[in-house]
């Protein structure tokens, strides 16, 4: 009957085995040097979308605080003293700073996460097609809970934000006046 060996009883370890280990060694670290080329490819990419996001935001910015100057200044001193026309001209300054840059920032990311599932379900349709159905399907019910939150949760910021504004412009304006 063959018996179990313990620690003491064990076979020295043969060139043959340290060779397979560098062998595995060999076939894994041309994975392992794309895994890290990968991510600091990932990383790089992150930091200069970061600083591209940061120069472009400042020259709109810029660029649009300049055009409410120049228009201000092109209006005769009545429109300046209309609350609304003057309320409009700063809520316009101060959406200068992240409505068109959130646009563009959520278009793309709407475009990245279309890309992402029709590759995914274009490699599970070469795999297998039945993957790709139940891919597809499983998806479905997630998805229609996902929208209906969000249409929820943005009418929620919506009131809170105006309500917010409005209180905190009306602060603004009648404490000037004391």
């Amino acid at each position: 009957t063959p018996r179990c060996r313990g620690p003491e009883e064990r076979p020295p370890p043969t060139a043959q085995g340290a060779l397979g280990m560098a062998g595995g060694l060999r076939h894994v670290l041309p994975f392992l040097i794309l895994k890290l080329a990968l991510v600091f490819v990932s990383s790089l990419t992150g930091q200069v979308r970061s600083l591209s996001d940061r120069v472009l935001q400042s020259h709109r910015t810029n660029h649009i605080n300049g055009m409410i100057i120049r228009k201000a200044i092109s209006l005769d001193l009545q429109f300046c003293e209309n609350p609304i026309f003057y309320d409009t001209l700063q809520n316009a300054r101060r959406q200068a700073d992240t409505s068109a840059l959130a646009i563009v920032r959520s278009t793309l990311q709407m475009a990245q996460q279309t890309i992402t599932p029709v590759s995914l379900i274009a490699l599970l349709l070469r795999f297998s097609p039945w993957l790709a159905v139940i891919v597809f399907v499983a998806a479905g019910p997630s998805f229609l809970s996902q929208s209906q939150y969000a249409e929820r949760a943005i009418a929620q910021k919506r009131t809170a934000a105006s309500l917010g504004w409005g209180m905190l412009s009306s602060l603004v304006y009648y404490g000037s006046y004391a």
